[in-house]
């Protein structure tokens, strides 16, 4: 068995191992092997925090939504038409 990588566990992975992963999950040999030698897989990259653009108007947009959701509901464009005459 020839060496290509190992974990913390002391498991050896063969090449015709790395080979047949690869192609199973369909990536390369050397991207697996990559993986296999990683101490950890976390992201690569973080995102910053950035701030919401409609977090500074929030408050008013829930409170007209409140004030919407408590008005008597309208009829909607489908109940319109229900109760048209036809021409």
């Amino acid at each position: 068995m020839r060496f290509c990588a190992s974990c913390d566990a002391g498991i050896t992975v063969s090449s015709s191992e790395i080979q047949g992963i690869a192609r199973r999950i369909r990536l390369s040999r050397n991207t697996v092997g990559k993986y296999l030698r990683a101490e950890s897989l976390g992201p690569w990259f973080q995102r910053p925090e950035r701030p919401n653009t409609i977090d500074p108007y929030a408050d008013k947009l829930a409170a007209m939504l409140r004030v919407e959701s408590s008005a008597r509901p309208t009829k909607t464009a489908r109940e319109k038409s229900r109760n048209s005459i036809p021409t």
